[in-house]
């Protein structure tokens, strides 16, 4: 009988013990840190604020002078026909929004002026006016460079 009782007392000391080791009977739950990373794209991770200067290619004239100012939600243009008598520059004052993947911009503008600019690293590259990149020997004419603030 006292060998009974013994391993009575033997199960239940190892039942609690066991109990007590693994946190009192609960499992427990490990905190899952779950960590979002935005996909780097030029909205989120170039310093795109600010003023972009060039001049673009003109059918029926020198060039077209475009200057560019993106602020946090809007925009300023300006565009100047170069060698033509009348020279007073078209100013445009609006919104703007980013596309989905959050490289291009779209100067919303009722003057049919191409809206859409690619952002890249201290500059615009301007797109045609689907949205799709300039090709053929030209192309590289497209581009504006960021100025520093005046």
């Amino acid at each position: 009988m006292e060998k009974i009782f013994f391993s009575i007392v033997a199960v239940a000391v190892l039942s609690v013990a066991s109990f007590v080791s693994c946190g009192g009977g609960q499992q427990k739950k490990s905190k899952e840190v779950v960590v979002t990373n935005m996909a780097d794209n030029s909205r989120t991770s170039l310093n795109w604020g600010g003023k972009y200067t060039g001049v673009i290619p003109c059918a029926d004239c020198e060039g077209i002078k475009v200057t560019i100012v993106l602020n946090p939600s809007t925009y300023e243009l300006s565009y100047l026909y170069l060698g033509r008598q009348d020279n007073t520059p078209t100013q445009i004052v609006g919104d703007f929004s980013w596309d989905e993947t959050g490289s291009i911009v779209n100067l919303k503008n009722d003057a049919g002026i191409p809206p859409y600019y690619q952002v890249g690293e201290n500059r615009l590259t301007q797109l045609d006016m689907e949205g799709n990149r300039i090709t053929g020997e030209l192309a590289d004419k497209y581009i504006l460079a960021q100025t520093a603030a005046e």
